[in-house]
């Protein structure tokens, strides 16, 4: 047996000493129990802290508990908390900018014919689109578009042009940048329905297939006397420089597992295991970049000209740059890469993909980390009337008011297999076992700042996002969608004839001046002959 320590021995000493701390701490923890537990009513939570303390020490007594419980109570007793957000907390400084919004759509503005007399902005160009489009607006180029107001450097005329720009573009902007899928089948039925309400279409001849994302089979025509078989494959899924290829390919693996290396193969918001890579920008909507990025535009003069070049030169877009299929190349090799890539929680990126929630980048400490908060966006009354439910939205005439309150507006969201109950999102971070609520930050760090996810990419998207909840533009409904067939990164995909036209009228779109709706109709034209040839 060992011989006792000495009296005077430091080890002896250095127990003492730890005895006397344990002291000191037990009397410390009496203490502060009695500071939260008063005898008098002034604190009308001290039952409710006391109920809680009764629950510790109970657990402590339970024969069950082991070091791993312990570990487990001390992760969620380290939680750090943070304030709750207000509602609507995503719009920044709502009152300051609702006054910008009041002072801008009264001010007079010249003409550029100087006889003219000054005039405010037309009520009637103050649509749904727009005034999202104010909204989700950075503060400071609110201020810069109402200086130029002010000063006459900014023209009626031109600003009206802007809105009627804005308000084609923006429902292009929202689909394409993150639901570009929903968006295809949405407009066909769409327009499908569209043109039973007007009878059938006589047949027409098929447009010549262009030899560009196609194969060199022809689609069979319904007045054809040949046998009907299907088609060996469809053009444009399989050949590499097809634009309808992409939603197929394999993304980069190399560039994927990059950054679920940078987020220690965890979600960031939840520290989740099994996270998946999400691009911030949709994969599938690269090879639609140009047409994407030269829509931007639409945002440049009430977002600011500069702003707006920056998020396309994080699109891999040069302005200077004519030839899509050349962009589109370039704007692969950007956006299939870790500054396009998030690792997220399957129940994150589907909310996320719907417009349910939003990552918004508010800050870079330094150059390997940038700090993110997480905003759970609410419905709003706003939705097209062909998909209201309930009064709320069936009531609500949309006052042409450019300083409208999106408090007024906004509704809690609904859960779609409980009808009339608030949808409850609950993400339960699975460190701490605290609930991630609106409003919630974290970092995303890199040792190397080459990789971390672009502060400017985020920040497009978190606006994106606002708007397409503001409209109601997010959460396409089921009965538009088509069966899905998600791959590894949860991506749903179109079926390959659905694909196919869609992309051959995006492809139109983007290399031609071209009529949207004489597009769709030849393009649902031969949808019908390759369903017939089936």
């Amino acid at each position: 047996m060992s011989e006792p320590p000495a009296p005077n021995s430091p080890s002896a000493a250095a127990a003492a000493a730890d005895d006397e701390d344990l002291e000191r701490r037990k009397s410390e923890v009496i203490r502060q129990l009695a500071a939260h537990v008063p005898s008098h009513e002034g604190d009308s939570l001290r039952l409710h802290k006391l109920a809680i303390v009764e629950k510790a020490f109970k657990s402590f007594d339970d024969p069950n508990m082991n070091p791993t419980y312990l570990d487990e109570i001390n992760n969620f007793m380290s939680f750090e908390y943070q304030s709750l957000k207000p509602a609507l907390s995503y719009l920044d400084n709502i009152e300051q900018r609702l006054q910008l919004l009041n002072d801008i759509k009264s001010t007079k503005m010249r003409h550029e014919d100087p006889s003219l007399p000054w005039e405010c902005l037309p009520v009637s160009l103050i649509t749904v689109n727009v005034w999202a489009v104010f909204m989700a607006a950075p503060i400071e180029g609110l201020q810069d578009l109402l200086g130029c107001m002010q000063n006459g450097e900014k023209f009626y005329n031109s600003l009206c042009d802007d809105l009627v720009f804005a308000e084609s573009c923006l429902p292009n902007i929202i689909h394409i940048s993150k639901r570009r899928n929903y968006f295809q089948k949405l407009l066909l039925t769409l327009t499908r329905n569209t043109l039973d309400l007007r009878g059938q279409l006589p047949p027409q001849p098929l447009p010549e297939q262009s030899s560009q994302g196609s194969s060199n089979q022809a689609v069979p025509s319904r007045t054809s006397d040949s046998p009907r078989t299907p088609p060996n494959r469809l053009p444009g899924r399989s050949s590499p420089g097809s634009p309808g290829s992409a939603s197929k390919k394999a993304r980069n693996a190399k560039n994927k597992d990059i950054a679920l290396a940078r987020d220690g193969g965890r979600c960031v918001v939840l520290g989740s295991t099994g996270a998946q890579v999400s691009h911030i920008f949709s994969f599938a909507a690269i090879p639609h970049v140009s047409m994407y990025c030269n829509q931007l535009r639409c945002l440049a003069a009430i977002w600011g000209r500069e702003r707006i070049k920056r998020y396309q030169r994080q699109h891999g877009y040069d302005e200077r740059q004519v030839v899509p299929r050349d962009t589109s190349s370039r704007a692969e090799n950007v956006l299939d890469s870790p500054t396009n890539m998030i690792s997220l929680d399957y129940v994150i990126h589907h909310r996320w993909d719907k417009a349910q929630v939003a990552l918004e980048p508010i800050h870079k400490p330094d150059d390997h980390t940038i700090r993110v908060r997480l905003h759970v966006l609410q419905d709003t009354k706003l939705k097209s009337l062909k998909r209201k439910r309930g009064n709320d939205r069936a009531g609500f005439q949309w006052p042409n008011d450019l300083a409208l309150d999106p408090r007024e507006v906004v509704i809690p969201a609904t859960d779609r297999f409980a009808y009339g109950v608030p949808l409850d999102l609950r993400l339960v971070s699975s460190v701490t076992q605290h609930i991630v609520r609106d409003g919630y930050t974290f970092d995303i760090k890199s040792t190397n700042p080459k990789i971390l996810p672009s502060y400017d990419l985020l920040d497009l998207q978190y606006r994106i996002c606002l708007m397409a909840a503001l409209i109601g533009a997010g959460q396409i409904p089921e009965e538009y969608l088509s069966e899905p067939d998600a791959d590894i990164d949860g991506q749903v995909l179109l079926s390959d004839s659905k694909q196919l036209l869609v992309d051959q009228w995006l492809q139109r779109l983007e290399i031609e001046v071209v009529d949207p709706a004489t597009a769709v109709t030849e393009r649902l034209e031969e949808e019908r002959a390759i369903q017939a040839a089936w």
